[in-house]
């Protein structure tokens, strides 16, 4: 049996999605329906594709330079529910653009093998919300990679790529690596955390998470660096818990605003850990080494060298108040938001109260 046809459907289910409409060229030969010059409506939203096929023999829908201009879950609710699952957290606030090619097996439709290239925003995943992205997306089976990943980011700029393995029974199992360059500070902490805080500077950095699994923060394990400038971070009580003191010592010395702070740091099972993170301002030098778990929990160890980079005369300062270092080294233990800590070394209160006015310093 054989046939052609010019087809018009309206008002239309597909697998409980609805449609309003439908239009094609149908050409019928061998149980091998092609379709050419479709268009595929959801009110205002549009689907245009050259070539659709289904080979009855094998059970497949064929797809090629198919345009969508649709919501995302209006395409992958009549794919299969393990595929709806797979985007529910990426979120567009309009339809993004896709172009569209590839394979859906009807017997398996949770497993096509298809490539998206789309583009679009606003785009929310997570606590992450950018104005436009754009990416390479290769489903396959039970895995999804994610390739030249871009968006603007904070006032800044992202790009990277992901990895997925749906394999594993509610969960995945899934790599990445991100770079992040000039992302404003301040916008990109109040999407993070609801706390009202007065942070700034501009942060780049990279993350590199070589194995983890979704349900699993013990699962994490890579790497990466970051690097601040013109920060003002003594918001944040990990950094600020010294502001007091300094501030004590030389009033606005623990205020100042760093002009560089940089961190290389690994990750272990769910467990980050640093030896050299240092903030640096005009007046005071930190130093940070220790463990960080993605509870909050801290146990690290910090030292403040005072004037270490005062312009012309720091070395000198340096040297002639090393021995008050020892006064600003401590252990840190609590979480980030409620830090405590202990000095390292005991100084007899009778040894400080000469040095309490520290009005010499001006």
């Amino acid at each position: 049996i054989g046939f052609k046809a010019s087809v018009v459907v309206t008002n239309f289910v597909l697998r409980s999605q609805p449609f309003t409409g439908f239009t094609g060229q149908i050409d019928y030969t061998n149980r091998f329906l092609l379709a050419t010059h479709v268009e595929v409506y959801h009110g205002t939203q549009s689907i245009h594709a050259p070539y659709v096929a289904f080979d009855a023999e094998r059970q497949l829908i064929l797809i090629t330079n198919a345009l969508c201009r649709i919501d995302p879950f209006v395409v992958t609710r009549p794919i299969g529910p393990k595929t709806t699952a797979a985007i529910q957290p990426y979120q567009f606030g309009q339809p993004p653009t896709v172009w569209v090619n590839g394979v859906i097996p009807m017997q398996d439709a949770d497993h096509p093998n298809l490539e998206f290239r789309l583009s679009g925003g606003p785009f929310t995943y997570w606590k992450f919300n950018v104005p436009q992205i754009s990416a390479l997306v290769q489903w396959h089976g039970d895995s999804l990679v994610l390739t030249n990943v871009a968006a603007e980011f904070y006032q800044g700029r992202l790009t990277g790529d992901a990895g997925f393995d749906f394999t594993p029974a509610a969960s995945a199992d899934f790599h990445f690596d991100a770079n992040v360059r000039d992302a404003e500070l301040r916008r990109l902490m109040q999407d993070l955390s609801s706390a009202t805080n007065r942070l700034e500077g501009a942060l780049s950095g990279r993350l590199v998470v070589s194995h983890a699994n979704s349900t699993n923060w013990q699962s994490w394990n890579g790497y990466g660096h970051a690097h601040l400038t013109n920060g003002l971070i003594w918001d944040i009580p990990l950094f600020g818990m010294f502001s007091q003191g300094l501030n004590a010592v030389w009033p606005g010395l623990g205020n100042n605003r760093a002009d560089e702070g940089t961190a290389t740091f690994g990750i272990t099972n769910g467990l980050i850990h640093t030896g050299d993170l240092e903030i640096r301002t005009p007046s005071v030098r930190l130093h940070y080494e220790g463990n960080l778990d993605f509870n909050g929990q801290v146990n690290a160890r910090t030292e403040a060298t005072l004037l270490r980079d005062t312009w012309l005369v720091g070395r000198f300062f340096n040297f002639a108040f090393s021995p008050l270092t020892k006064l600003f080294e401590y252990r840190i233990t609590g979480t980030v938001r409620e830090p405590k800590s202990e000095p390292l070394y005991f100084v007899p209160k009778l040894l400080l109260k000469p040095l309490r006015p520290f009005k010499t310093l001006r």
